[in-house]
């Protein structure tokens, strides 16, 4: 199986169509032009990629016939398709999802006055610098769950502001620090939590999601 669209969007394989639905628009939503902070962070092709695959995810698991189709073909049970989609064409719910996107967006055009600021104050980091460390952090090539979080610790960042700092859910950072492989999400997103950590701690982020998506991909070909 080339991909698990129920790992895209983040949802059980028992997932109803309105929680399918409703994890689509989420996702969406978070990806939306408007989300300045997810923009300051990710890489315009990182983001296009993450689109892509969630709209291909809600197009096989919004639709009955797809989604019982992609349920034989990968073994997994049909049984579990708690709900049919025939309620309303999946080409409706699309659009209702972009229409939610472009009614959010619209909604918070008056706050972009400020939104710099906001954004300014919120990845602001304040901690005492330590050229020891700082070197130590400068010449690292392998960059480790332990690393990450032994750099996160040193720069006064806890998981909770590391939460809203990067819009990634505690659980993921702790599994990402923890190098909890078995629970990490597809390997795009996996890659695009780091990207985001490290960006958000001024590390070089391109270097750091490389270097730790290396170790995810050596550990797992142990499993």
């Amino acid at each position: 199986m080339k991909k698990n669209f129920y790992e895209v969007l983040n949802i059980q394989h028992s997932a109803t169509f309105e929680e399918i639905k409703e994890a689509y628009q989420k996702a969406k939503l978070s990806l939306s032009q408007d989300n300045m902070a997810l923009y300051s962070i990710m890489s315009s092709s990182d983001i296009e990629e993450n689109i892509s695959q969630i709209e291909e995810a809600f197009n096989i698991l919004g639709n009955e016939r797809n989604r019982r189709k992609y349920h034989l073909e990968n073994d997994f049970s049909v049984e579990t398709i708690q709900e049919k989609t025939q309620t309303e064409p999946t080409i409706t719910q699309k659009v209702s999802a972009e229409e939610q996107i472009q009614a959010t967006n619209t909604k918070t055009k008056p706050e972009k006055k400020i939104s710099n600021l906001v954004a300014s104050n919120k990845f602001a980091l304040k901690y005492d610098t330590d050229p020891i460390f700082e070197k130590e952090i400068k010449e690292t090539k392998e960059f480790s769950g332990e690393t990450l979080k032994k750099v996160r610790e040193y720069k006064n960042v806890d998981i909770a502001r590391m939460c809203e700092m990067t819009r990634i859910s505690k659980t993921h950072l702790k599994n990402i620090e923890e190098e909890n492989i078995s629970a990490l999400p597809a390997r795009v997103y996996t890659r695009g939590f780091v990207y985001q950590y490290a960006k958000c701690l001024k590390m070089n982020p391109e270097e750091v999601a490389a270097s730790y998506m290396n170790r995810v991909d050596q550990k797992q070909q142990k499993i």
